[in-house]
């Protein structure tokens, strides 16, 4: 983020976001098979190293959601908080009050998918 506001002055809420969706993809993506490894307690060569990327779709779901609205959150509300006056400097206290906000609505919106994804994959196909 700092590397787009040094680079456009200001970045948009919409770009943050998108940040943090396309990392969030791109990091479930590939770590995808340990994350199905650990729900179902299978070893690799019992189905094959290509099969565990079988369902990988709604853990890739679970974390852009959850890594954009983090993402997102953590960098808009700093930057609110900065702004305002409501805290002086970038300082620990803005950082844990904007990590705080971020994890709050970070979790509110994964759970519901997070829950549908464990359930997916813990089903015998």
């Amino acid at each position: 983020m700092d590397y787009l506001n040094s680079k456009y002055q200001s970045t948009s809420f919409f770009t943050k976001w998108f940040v943090g969706l396309m990392s969030g993809g791109i990091g479930a993506f590939v770590g995808c098979p340990s994350d199905l490894a650990l729900i179902r307690m299978k070893i690799c060569r019992d189905e094959g190293v290509a099969r565990m990327w079988r369902g990988s779709s709604p853990t890739v779901i679970c974390a852009m959601i959850f890594n954009s609205v983090q993402l997102s959150t953590y960098a808009e509300s700093k930057q609110i908080l900065l702004e305002n006056g409501i805290i002086k400097s970038d300082n620990m206290n803005c950082q844990i009050i904007s990590s705080l906000s971020a994890s709050l609505f970070s979790s509110a919106a994964s759970l519901p998918v997070d829950l549908a994804k464990t359930k997916l994959q813990s089903m015998k196909m």
